[in-house]
C-alpha cells in the first residue's frame, strides 16, 4: 500500500470506486442523474478533476514514449 502525506487529495474516476487510503480526502467526478442535467456548479467540479486527470495521463504517456516504465 502506498503512503500519502497529509493532508492530500486524490483525484480520480470511477474505476477506483473501492480504493479509500487513511486520512486522503478523494474527488471524483458527479454522475448525472437520471431524468435531470446536472448543475453548472457541477459541471464545472466535474470539468476541473477530467482537466486534472488527463495531465496525468499525458505525464504516463509521455514516460512510456521514453521507455522509462513499461
Amino acid at each position: 500500500m502506498y503512503s500519502y502525506p497529509s493532508p492530500c487529495v486524490l483525484y480520480r474516476d470511477t474505476g477506483y470506486q473501492g480504493y479509500k487510503p487513511d486520512g486522503v480526502r478523494i474527488e471524483r467526478p458527479i454522475k448525472k442523474p437520471q431524468g435531470r442535467e446536472l448543475a453548472m456548479e457541477e459541471k464545472e467540479r466535474n470539468r476541473k478533476i477530467a482537466s486534472f486527470g488527463i495531465r496525468m495521463e499525458h505525464a504516463t504517456g509521455s514516460a512510456k514514449r521514453m521507455r522509462t516504465v513499461k
